[in-house]
């Protein structure tokens, strides 16, 4: 459903009723579906942008932090310098 109607504006709940029963869901069934496709869009985010409008929420990608080498003990650095000479 998500592909059909993303970045656009979303048909009346009759409408929606009418994609479901068209995917498969009991015709008895797609009132109950219908909501439950509303309710996880609002938690998902996706009704940011208007109850009538799915669009998937933005995510930040973050850098990861750099790598640091962990500190050397005393005997590891002079075991290090030795190895290398």
């Amino acid at each position: 459903m998500y592909d059909k109607f993303k970045n656009g504006v979303l048909p009346p709940a009759a409408a929606l009723e009418r994609d479901i029963v068209e995917l498969g869901v009991a015709e008895k069934q797609k009132d109950r579906a219908r909501q439950v496709f509303e309710r996880s869009a609002e938690q998902g985010g996706f009704f940011e942008h208007g109850k009538n409008r799915l669009v998937m929420p933005a995510v930040a990608v973050r850098e990861p932090p750099p790598v640091v080498d962990p500190p050397k003990d005393k005997h590891a650095a002079e075991a290090e310098a030795v190895t290398m000479a």
